[in-house]
């Protein structure tokens, strides 16, 4: 008897169990990951992140928030009016440049990504040391977000033409200065007659465009922060004016002319001098091996070039510093993000050796920050690897108004012009500069 009860108990409560699990909700199947990611162009997202990301994660659902269509013009405060878009549509992942990340680390609005690192043994062994220096430097230690690429510029030369004229090529750390000194040493002429240049630039030079090129390598600014006053009557800036108007009016320095022949992209490959072979020496991105690549592919008459790249131009005084290396897109995650787990999955994957390996067989204007995934290029990278960003100079230039900067470079350009054509002298030019400067904070 006391068996049969022991047996029935059994089977009511095994019953009951089973009348449990098949009345109880099932188990809610994964519920499908999803992302909002602040940038500028859904397009140009998919382009270089969206398409290989998916490829990889297809669970994934990602919207993309359009932040150029922040308006800008209703708020006086451009930076009040990126965070109100961030606060509003509550992004999981932001594209940030580098003075963004620093203010947004300021204000709070980043989330410290030094854990998931840990957490996943994640390896930043082969990203470019100097990108992890400077958003740990802007971090205070930590790092809040990583940038898969930067944006860094080289001396290109054509080592055919330093051959043919026994001169020695350029060399890693050099300056503004010594790279111009080094140009005219070149002949004007070829030994057909042709035109020569020593130096020149992609988009062409003129006084102001060098002088602006030379400030920034040294790291100068028209305006003091502190106290709200433009600095350009100083020595540095007075040496970098004198500088670029000396350059300028050189004749192995490339000018180009007011007039432009030819509207193609033919013609303006093979107008360029330094594509077609009759300048020695140019600064510029990554874009121009893709330049000189369709330059060859497009014209049956093109001479091609052995070309090399040397780091620089640099400040005289920080030969191992750059002041020209910029964060354009780090990742982020915005603090507080639901999908945070999520979000650190799309920034581990957009900063891995994998998707350098995938960017690697494209080129564009910026430089994998992991090395050693590009196709050959015929040329060595080291260029683009051997200078350290100057912390110093990366840091926010506070309390500046936007609206200063175009009428000031407006200002900048038209004095200097009469400069060039000695319709002022150097220093006249400088004390209008700085007196009509200073007048423009009343205004803004």
């Amino acid at each position: 008897m006391f068996k049969e009860k022991y047996a029935w108990g059994i089977l009511i409560i095994f019953a009951l169990l089973l009348g449990g699990c098949a009345g109880s909700p099932q188990a809610a199947p994964n519920k499908p990951k999803s992302l909002k990611v602040m940038y500028y162009s859904e397009e140009y997202f998919n382009q270089q992140y969206g398409d290989v990301f998916r490829a990889k994660y297809p669970d994934i659902e990602i919207e993309v928030l359009d932040n150029s269509h922040i308006d800008y013009a209703s708020e006086d405060d451009v930076d009040k009016a990126e965070i109100e878009f961030i606060k509003r549509e509550q992004p999981d992942v932001l594209l940030l440049e580098a003075e963004q990340y620093e203010r947004y680390i300021e204000e709070g609005l980043l989330m410290e990504l030094d854990t998931f690192i840990h957490k996943d043994n994640y390896d930043l062994q082969s990203i470019y040391p100097a990108i992890i220096e400077l958003l740990q430097e802007k971090g205070n230690g930590k790092i809040y977000g990583l940038s898969p690429r930067f944006y860094e510029t080289a001396v290109f030369y054509n080592k055919t033409l330093f051959e043919k004229y026994g001169i020695t090529p350029p060399q890693d750390k050099m300056t503004w200065a010594e790279l111009i000194e080094l140009a005219k040493r070149f002949p004007q002429y070829d030994s057909n007659g042709g035109k020569l240049y020593g130096f020149g630039l992609k988009d062409g030079l003129s006084f102001d465009i060098l002088a602006d090129r030379i400030a920034l390598t040294q790291g100068l600014r028209v305006v003091n922060s502190k106290d709200m006053k433009v600095t350009i009557n100083s020595d540095a800036w007075r040496e970098v004016l004198q500088l670029a108007l000396d350059a300028c009016a050189s004749k192995n320095v490339y000018i180009p002319p007011d007039e432009r022949t030819g509207s193609t992209y033919r013609d303006y490959l093979m107008n360029d001098p330094f594509i077609n072979g009759s300048m020695a020496m140019t600064v510029d991105n990554l874009l121009l091996l893709q330049d000189l690549e369709n330059a060859q592919g497009r014209n049956r008459d093109y001479a091609a070039f052995s070309l090399g790249a040397a780091a620089g131009p640099v400040d005289s005084h920080a030969r191992d510093l750059s002041n020209d290396i910029q964060l354009k897109e780090i990742w982020s995650i915005r603090n507080g993000s639901p999908n945070a787990e999520t979000a650190w999955e799309f920034i581990k994957y957009v900063n891995s050796d994998d998707y350098a390996r995938v960017k690697g067989k494209t080129m564009d204007g910026f430089i994998l920050s992991r090395r050693g995934h590009y196709e050959d290029l015929g040329i060595d990278l080291n260029a683009f690897y051997s200078l350290r960003p100057n912390i110093a100079n990366h840091s926010m230039e506070d309390n500046i108004p936007d609206k200063f900067y175009p009428s000031f470079e407006e200002l900048m350009q038209r004095e200097l012009q009469k400069v060039a054509e000695n319709q002022v002298s150097l220093d006249e030019a400088i004390k209008q500069i700085r007196q009509r400067g200073n007048l423009y904070w009343m205004i803004f």
